[in-house]
């Protein structure tokens, strides 16, 4: 299976003074997103670093599970180096090898509309506390009136904890469509407006379609979309 069209969108949104989104593509097969996080300029070394770090990887057959602390290490040495204590960057990557592959750290997410369909299906589990509540069979209910918010990551890239990667392989079909986007996407709206975005005629008429909602949402976050098609 190979993509036949594709587009990316990124905007910095209403809100926000930059832009710490990144994307990125090699040879119209491999695909990420990074969302930097840590005030501007460490969010923007760190995912700056990780589009470097995983589209180093292409051409070859890696394991993720290896490549992705190493590309850990690689951001906290950029962030060394730049003289910044705080930074770090989720990431949602897919490469069209034998077998499409979609790899993710952190809250990036990605999405597949199927051929004919119109409701997304989401591919990734956010690594953020709410997912591990929910996983373990916890309250998460329970856990907001003791401690607050349960969006907070538990694992990205940058930091001394855990970046041990998702790596999930996907059976693709010729008409399918899939979104990798950042959490200024996914965390405006709910998967009915994403889907509805994601029917357009084109990859790119999905990618403006997703960006215009984001921001009409409020466009409190930087926002990142890219759009494939099979």
């Amino acid at each position: 299976m190979h993509a036949v069209a594709a587009a990316a969108r990124t905007t910095t949104g209403l809100v926000r003074a930059d832009n710490q989104d990144r994307w990125g593509q090699r040879d119209h097969s491999w695909f990420v997103v990074a969302d930097g996080m840590g005030g501007h300029e460490g969010g923007e070394v760190a995912a700056e670093t990780v589009i470097e770090g995983f589209l180093a990887q292409f051409g070859s057959n890696p394991t993720w599970e290896t490549v992705m602390p190493e590309v850990n290490s690689e951001v906290r040495r950029a962030l060394a180096s730049a003289g910044l204590g705080i930074g770090g960057s989720t990431v949602v990557g897919l490469c069209l090898t034998e077998t499409p592959t979609v790899v993710h750290v952190g809250d990036s997410r990605a999405y597949v509309m199927r051929a004919g369909e119109t409701r997304a299906d989401l591919v990734t589990a956010d690594h953020n506390v709410e997912t591990e509540l929910l996983a373990a069979g916890q309250s998460v209910e329970w856990y907001r009136s003791q401690f607050g918010r349960t969006d907070a990551l538990t694992r990205y890239l940058g930091g001394d904890g855990t970046a041990t990667p998702t790596v999930i392989e996907l059976t693709l079909h010729e008409g399918d469509r899939v979104l990798l986007c950042s959490d200024g996407i996914h965390g405006y709206m709910g998967l009915e407006e994403l889907s509805g975005a994601l029917t357009a005629s084109s990859a790119v008429e999905a990618a403006d379609g997703l960006i215009a909602a984001a921001l009409a949402a409020g466009g409190h976050d930087n926002a990142t979309a890219v759009v494939v098609d099979f």
